[in-house]
């Protein structure tokens, strides 16, 4: 099943009620290019105030905070943020930590519901865009119910980090199994089912990134429609130069399935991808060509259309799962610095993108 919607009006809806938790002050006014290779540096440990423990969680300005509430009460929506310690925080910035090597980055995700309804969540943590837990003794994907203006602070410990930067988030879905069994629920397409608070962690404080490859397939031009979506088919428009959502897939079981992302660059500078899918919420291989990817990396060049040919391991069970694509621009930013990149330094580490939540049915 597919649904014909209108990108602009799903991206609204998506925003809608949207608190993004932003304690920071404006970042340094240094600039440089997001998604360019800026020459590596070393970032400075962080000037802890006196009679503070470094080791101490940073918790946000108050003052963000009351802001957030009043906002809360005109406009309910989700607020959430992560927090380091005074002693990992890089000066200037709450994008951005450093950690010593050989030590773990240690934190808190906090997630506030500020709706006025309860809703459930499903909340994982990435580390360079690999799904991980977000301690050592906490499962891959932790599943919670918030009721109305309901907190919670999640510890973050992210051990194993070597030298250079590293892009961690933490991702969460709202509602992840909403209307699970019906395909053509609104749910899938228009509610703001997914969410991410995205930080620079740099180890020794080398803002070295890594040099993954990335797939660069033939593409056309850039058409006005949808930036993102999956399908399974090369060119899936349909009258009028649409793109069908689509919100339901069957695969048998054990079957490596077809499929096609859909990345449309219509700006006039090229942008890198990491695509990344979850089945039921814990993340799995995307295949190549016959190669596994965690994630598959993908550059678009300025103006065009690549539709990449894909294929994902369908469960060896039967039963209906939850599938997501997600996409995450310029993969490796660092996001201790301001940005003259169109998106902006709020849209990286805020947005994560995902057209729809795919209902796979396995026979």
């Amino acid at each position: 099943m597919r649904k014909l919607v209108a990108y602009t009006s799903a991206l609204l809806l998506l925003l809608a009620g949207l608190i993004a938790c932003r304690y920071a002050p404006p970042a340094p006014t240094q600039m440089t290019l997001i998604g360019t290779a800026a020459t590596p540096e070393i970032v400075p440990a962080s000037t802890i105030p006196p009679g503070v423990d470094g080791s101490d969680i940073r918790g946000p300005v108050p003052e963000a905070i009351e802001a957030l509430r009043q906002m809360a009460g005109e406009h309910p929506g989700l607020a959430f943020g992560i927090e380091g310690t005074y002693a990992e925080q890089v000066p200037g910035t709450y994008d951005a930590f450093r950690v010593e090597e050989g030590a773990p980055f240690v934190g808190q995700f906090w997630l506030w519901n500020a709706r006025l309804e309860a809703h459930e969540f499903a909340i994982t943590c990435l580390v360079d865009h690999v799904q991980m837990p977000c301690t050592p003794d906490e499962p891959l994907v932790q599943l919670m119910t918030l009721e109305a203006d309901e907190e919670v602070l999640l510890p973050l410990e992210i051990p194993g980090l070597a030298r250079g930067l590293h892009d961690f988030s933490v991702t969460f879905w709202q509602d992840p199994y909403a209307d699970h069994e019906d395909p053509e629920a609104d749910s899938r397409v228009f509610a703001p089912n997914i969410y991410r608070a995205r930080v620079s962690i740099f180890v020794d404080g080398d803002t070295t990134p890594p040099t993954p490859d990335y797939e660069n397939p033939s593409g056309q031009p850039s058409h006005n429609s949808i930036d993102f979506t999956v399908s399974q088919e090369l060119d899936p428009r349909v009258e009028g130069g649409s793109f069908p959502i689509m919100t339901h897939i069957s695969a048998s079981t054990g079957e490596l399935f077809e499929l096609y992302i859909h990345l449309n660059n219509r700006e006039s500078a090229a942008i890198d991808y990491a695509v990344t899918a979850f089945i039921n919420y814990q993340q799995t291989p995307i295949y190549r060509d016959g190669e596994p990817h965690t994630p598959l990396y993908v550059h678009v060049p300025a103006s065009t259309w690549q539709p990449v040919a894909v294929q994902v391991h369908a469960p060896d069970e039967p039963g209906h799962y939850e599938f997501i694509v997600v996409s995450t621009l310029f993969p490796f930013a660092r996001l201790d610095v301001e940005t003259e990149e169109y998106y902006g330094i709020e849209s990286l580490i805020n947005n994560a993108y995902s057209p729809a939540r795919i209902l796979l049915e396995v026979e």
